[in-house]
């Protein structure tokens, strides 16, 4: 009755009408669902802004969008900034007694499976967020799909804990309000003994977390996980869910525990792995992501959109009603993420290519092998180090800037930025000015000092070894190997290669190795003796490094 009523108040006051933008910037609260309802009651599309958001961000998806509103709190911090904005603003907890008067009656309005639901922002690599253009179609597939295989009732009750702007909160809030099963809205980010507070004061059955959030719930060492017993799924997505997160998952619980993948543009998550505790003693490395949902499709492309073969790593593309309409305002983007290809000859298919690499596996599920490009995840979180990368460039003294992930000594991810600064012997020009042949040789760049007398890159090495023996080489696991002793281990390996396995000048060596000292001690010993090695990933199937 309330999401009525305060609909047809939008409707009235602000003319919003069926497919209009309405920004929403508010707390985890009753009032946020209510909001939430009435516009989509109207047909109308809803943005969801993080508090958190600086003002540029903010002002950019007001304007991408085109927001015909901004709906919020009165003690939001927008509100203090409010004549920044050029836009109406709605304090939804002042205007309770303004909407008493408007009908309780559902609207009348034509919503179909192709118009929008929402519009999630997610990072962008030049500067910019991307508005990605969720239909009702995608979210309606997810959203029964979900329901029905994980067997819930009416009698379960779902924890919503996802910040709203993350699309797994579409599913949270509201598969439970289409089926008539209970909803109870986490207060806030709640910490990990508060979230097991909540789970057993209101006997809650679902739980999502990323896996980083599992970990830490996992470590939290004044939990007592005996006391939950009203918990039957969890539900892992967002990022890789790693072998060691399940073995200490099922050192603690015993609830099934299902790793679900999927990226925002594939309407929440497109794939299952339903684990059980045998997972844990299986040789496989990395968890798979699983099998497609219902009427999904998923495909591991070669670089010329071609279905690579089984066990063949490529780029997974999905397919299906999963998929949305593109990005906002961004044609071209859309064109080059969302492609047409041609699988049979009678047809073609469009898929979005998620820049995830996988491989199908020779038990039918799919396996996450990484990203070809810069892109991480964070608690969820999909960032481009080069929207932060670009940014930080604009400050006038910046050169040069690399952003990535670190853990520090709690298993926390943070991002880190390392730059360099510009020379002071740096010309500054104006973009007026014509640019002579001889601004361009920089400091940084002498043709001469790429000529070398050395005939293979091992040589290389050896100079090194030479001039800086007591510097840092490599650092690995937060531990520091100088050349000095990267060189003995590297004349020790060739010792052995060479002595017991008669390995010399053209041998092909195979190396199956992770990404460890062990590994670069193993190929500058194969490059010293001259010998070839043939680099083969570990999470390759039988069949594939047999072949």
């Amino acid at each position: 009755i309330e999401a009525n009523r305060l609909a047809y108040y939008l409707k009235d006051k602000f003319k919003i009408f069926k497919g209009d933008c309405v920004s929403v910037m508010m707390n985890n609260t009753v009032d946020r669902m209510v909001t939430l309802l009435s516009i989509l009651k109207l047909g109308a599309v809803y943005v969801p802004i993080d508090k958190e958001n600086p003002f540029e961000r903010t002002s950019f998806i007001l304007n991408d969008t085109n927001a015909k509103l901004l709906m919020t709190e009165s003690f939001s911090n927008v509100v203090h900034e409010e004549q920044k904005y050029n836009i109406p603003i709605v304090k939804v907890d002042q205007i309770k007694d303004k909407i008493n008067e408007f009908s309780s009656e559902n609207p009348k309005v034509n919503v179909g499976s192709q118009d929008l639901f929402s519009i999630l922002y997610t990072s962008g690599s030049t500067g910019n967020p991307k508005g990605v253009l969720i239909k009702n179609e995608g979210l309606l597939n997810r959203i029964n799909w979900f329901w029905y295989h994980y067997e819930f009732t009416k009698k379960d009750i779902i924890f919503q804990k996802t910040p709203f702007v993350f699309d797994v909160s579409i599913g949270e809030i509201f598969m439970p309000l289409c089926f008539g099963a209970k909803l109870v809205l986490a207060k806030g980010e709640e910490n990990s003994l508060q979230i097991t507070e909540s789970i057993i004061k209101y006997g809650i059955t679902y739980i999502h977390f990323s896996p980083t959030q599992l970990n830490n719930y996992l470590d939290a060492s004044a939990n007592d996980f005996s006391k939950i017993t009203s918990l039957r799924r969890i539900v892992c997505s967002g990022e890789e869910l790693t072998k060691s997160i399940l073995t200490k998952y099922y050192k603690n619980l015993q609830i099934p525990l299902s790793n679900l993948y999927g990226p925002t543009e594939a309407s929440i998550e497109v794939t299952y792995f339903d684990s059980v505790p045998a997972d844990v003693e299986k040789e496989r490395s990395r968890i798979p992501i699983g099998k497609p949902i219902d009427n999904v499709q998923i495909y591991v492309l070669d670089v010329n959109h071609k279905i690579a073969p089984l066990g063949v790593v490529g780029e997974i593309a999905i397919g299906g009603l999963c998929l949305a309409e593109g990005y906002l305002n961004s044609p071209e983007k859309t064109k080059n993420q969302f492609v047409e290809c041609t699988f049979n000859s009678n047809e073609t298919t469009r898929v979005y290519k998620t820049g995830d690499l996988g491989v199908w596996l020779e038990d039918g599920t799919v396996q996450f092998l990484g990203r070809k490009d810069n892109q991480i995840s964070i608690n969820g979180s999909r960032i481009e180090p080069g929207e932060i990368e670009s940014v930080i460039t604009k400050h006038p003294r910046v050169h040069n800037v690399a952003v990535v992930p670190k853990k520090d000594e709690f298993n926390n991810w943070h991002l880190v930025a390392y730059y360099t600064l510009k020379n002071e012997g740096f010309i500054e020009i104006e973009k007026t000015t014509k640019l002579k042949p001889e601004v361009f040789k920089s400091q940084y760049f002498k043709p001469n000092a790429i000529s070398s007398n050395k005939s293979n890159v091992y040589q290389l090495f050896q100079d090194s070894f030479n001039k800086y023996a007591d510097n840092t080489a490599i650092v690995f696991n937060d531990k520091a190997l100088s050349y000095k002793e990267l060189q003995e281990g590297v004349d020790k390996f060739v010792a052995l290669l060479t002595e017991k396995h008669k390995v010399g000048v053209g041998s092909q060596i195979v190396l199956i190795a992770g990404r460890s000292e062990k590994t670069i001690v193993s190929i500058l010993a194969i490059m010293k003796i001259g010998a070839i090695y043939i680099p083969i990933d570990r999470e390759y199937p039988k069949a594939r490094v047999n072949h």
